[in-house]
C-alpha cells in the first residue's frame, strides 16, 4: 500500500489482477493438455480476439483502465495476449521455427528478474535528480534523444534503448545458464 493520500491500484482491483491470472493458467493448461496443432492456434486467436471484442464493448460501459485494473481492462488484454500467445505458439510449437522465439526465450529464463530489475532502475532515474527540476530520467531523455528524434519518436527509442539494454542484460545471464529467482 502506499502512503499518502490514495493508492492508485486500490484494494479492488486484486480480484481483477487475479482474474487475469486465472486467463493464462487455462490457457496454460489448454497447451500442456494437447499436442502441437493449428486447431488449437485457431482456438486460441478465436477465443483472443472474442475477449478482446468483448473487453471493448464492456469498455463502453465500464472504461478500459490499467491503473485501476479493471474488468474491462483485463478482459481487453488478456484478449490480445491470447491472439498474441497463439501466433507465437503457431509459429515456434507448430511450425517449428524456434530460432524465432529465442529473444523471447531470453527474456522469459528471467522475467521475474526483469520485472524486478527493470521497475527498480526506473525508480532509480525517476527518484535521482540532476538539478532542482530535473530528474535523471527527463535529462536522458531530453539529452539523448529528443535532439536527435524528436519529443515522440524520441519516447519510443528510449523505450526501445531500455528494452535493448535488459535484453542484453538478460543475454549475459542466460549465456552464463543463471537463473535468478527472487
Amino acid at each position: 500500500m502506499y502512503q499518502g493520500r490514495f493508492e492508485p491500484e486500490g484494494l479492488l482491483s486484486t480480484l481483477p489482477a487475479a482474474v487475469s491470472v486465472m486467463f493464462g493458467y487455462v490457457a496454460g493448461v489448454r497447451l500442456r493438455r494437447s499436442g502441437a496443432s493449428s486447431r488449437l492456434t485457431v482456438e486460441l486467436i478465436g477465443a483472443g480476439l472474442l475477449c478482446a471484442a468483448l473487453g471493448a464493448l464492456w469498455g463502453q460501459v465500464f472504461p478500459i483502465n490499467k491503473q485501476l485494473w479493471t474488468s474491462s481492462y483485463v478482459v481487453f488484454t488478456a484478449g490480445w495476449s491470447l491472439v498474441l500467445l497463439g501466433i507465437f505458439y503457431e509459429i515456434v510449437e507448430v511450425r517449428g521455427w524456434s530460432r524465432l522465439g529465442w529473444p523471447l526465450a531470453v527474456m522469459g529464463v528471467n522475467a521475474i528478474t526483469l520485472f524486478f530489475a527493470s521497475g527498480l532502475l526506473a525508480r532509480i532515474l525517476y527518484l535521482t535528480a540532476v538539478d532542482a527540476e530535473t530528474t535523471l530520467h527527463q535529462w536522458i531523455y531530453r539529452n539523448l534523444f529528443v535532439p536527435w528524434a524528436g519529443q515522440i519518436d524520441g519516447s519510443l527509442a528510449f523505450a526501445t534503448a531500455m528494452l535493448l539494454f535488459w535484453w542484453l542484460v538478460l543475454f549475459a545471464l542466460y549465456r552464463r545458464g543463471w537463473m535468478l529467482r527472487l
